[in-house]
């Protein structure tokens, strides 16, 4: 939940019924994968990097910007819920 709000960050207030969804990926090649794809089509979003070991720089999370959700389902249906 925390890249949620870092990918809200600074930005104008969010709509009135945004909220946050929870998926799954893989690993960090996984996530990587994923903010390449967001890029390419346009969709805002934060990569977001744990700096403290374990993790030492790799990939933990990505935050999406607020977006229509025809947009996001193509490039996120394969991704499961996280529990």
């Amino acid at each position: 939940m925390h890249a949620a709000g870092e990918s809200a960050a600074g930005g104008p207030p969010l709509p009135e019924g945004t909220f946050a969804i929870v998926l799954a990926a893989q690993d960090a090649a996984h996530l990587e994968s994923i903010s390449k794809a967001l890029a390419l089509n346009a969709l805002g979003h934060v990569l977001v990097r744990e700096p403290d070991a374990p993790f030492d720089g790799a990939a933990t999370a990505i935050g999406l910007v607020p977006a229509p959700r025809d947009r996001v389902r193509k490039l996120l249906q394969a991704l499961p819920l996280y529990r």
